[in-house]
C-alpha cells in the first residue's frame, strides 16, 4: 500500500516534528480512512491523494513546487496556513479551513482549485489572502462565524484578492464580513483608462481658431495680407 511511502522527519531541536510525504514518493488514503497529525505541520512534497478520505492538521499545510494534492470525495481540514506552491486540486472534495493549535489568523496562498471551501471558526479568526492567490470553488463557498465572533476575509497586500466562482457555484454566508480588498465572483477586470477630453474654453478657442482658418483660405492673398487693392488697367490714349 504506497501509504507507506510517508514519512515523519523530526527537524532539528523540533520536538514536534513534521508530517512529510517526500518528493517522488506518493501516499494514497484509501476510502473510509483518515489521518490527524494534530498539531503537527504537514509538507507535502510529492503526492497526496485522498480518496474517499479525510486528511487533517491543527496545523499548518504547505504544497512545495514538487507537490500535487488531490482528492476524490475527499475531505481536507486545515487549522493553519495554506501554502500552494504546486498544484491543490481537490475540485470533488472538500477543504475546510478552521481553527487550529495556535492564533487567530490563517494566511492563504497559492493556486488551488477546490469543489466545496468551508472558512469556519467559533473565535472570529482572520482569513488573509494573497494577491498572487488562484482560488477557483466549483461547488459552495461557506463563511460560517458565530454570533459575536464574525469571521473576516481579508487581503494581505493593497490589491484585491479574487475568490473565483465557478459557473454553479453558490456562497453561504452566517457571521461573515468580507473585505473591500476580496472579492467574491469572477476576477476583477482592469478599470479602462479615461479618454482625454477638452474642456469649454479649450473647444471655444479650437473653434474660433478653425473659424479664422477657413476665413483666410476664402480670402484673395493681396486682400488678406494687407498689401492694398489690385492695381487697375491702364487706359489706352
Amino acid at each position: 500500500m504506497p501509504i507507506l511511502a510517508m514519512a515523519w522527519l523530526i527537524a532539528g531541536g523540533d520536538a514536534q516534528g513534521q508530517f512529510v510525504v517526500s518528493s517522488q514518493s506518493s501516499m494514497d488514503l484509501p476510502s473510509g480512512s483518515s489521518i490527524d497529525t494534530a498539531c503537527i505541520p504537514v509538507e507535502v512534497h510529492g503526492t497526496l491523494t485522498l480518496d474517499s478520505a479525510a486528511f487533517s492538521t491543527g496545523s499548518s499545510l504547505s504544497i512545495a513546487g514538487s507537490g500535487y494534492l488531490t482528492g476524490r470525495a475527499g475531505r481536507l481540514e486545515v487549522g493553519g496556513n495554506l501554502t500552494s506552491a504546486g498544484t491543490l486540486d481537490a475540485r470533488t472534495s472538500t477543504v475546510a479551513l478552521v481553527d487550529g493549535c495556535a492564533g487567530n489568523t490563517t494566511m492563504v496562498s497559492g493556486t488551488m482549485v477546490v469543489g466545496d471551501l468551508t472558512l469556519q471558526s467559533s473565535t472570529g479568526r482572520t482569513f488573509m489572502f494573497s494577491n498572487d492567490s488562484q482560488i477557483t470553488v466549483l461547488g459552495t463557498l461557506s463563511l460560517l462565524g458565530v454570533a459575536g465572533a464574525e469571521i473576516k476575509l481579508a487581503s494581505s497586500g493593497p490589491g484585491t484578492s479574487t475568490i473565483n466562482l465557478g459557473p454553479n457555484a453558490t456562497v453561504s454566508q452566517t457571521f461573515a464580513s468580507v473585505g473591500t480588498g476580496v472579492h467574491l465572483g469572477a476576477p476583477v477586470p482592469h478599470a479602462a483608462q479615461a479618454i482625454p477630453t477638452l474642456g469649454t474654453w479649450s473647444l471655444l478657442v479650437t473653434a474660433l481658431l478653425l473659424s479664422l482658418a477657413a476665413l483666410h483660405r476664402g480670402i484673395p492673398t493681396g486682400v488678406a495680407s494687407g498689401r492694398g487693392h489690385p492695381r487697375p488697367p491702364e487706359e489706352t490714349p
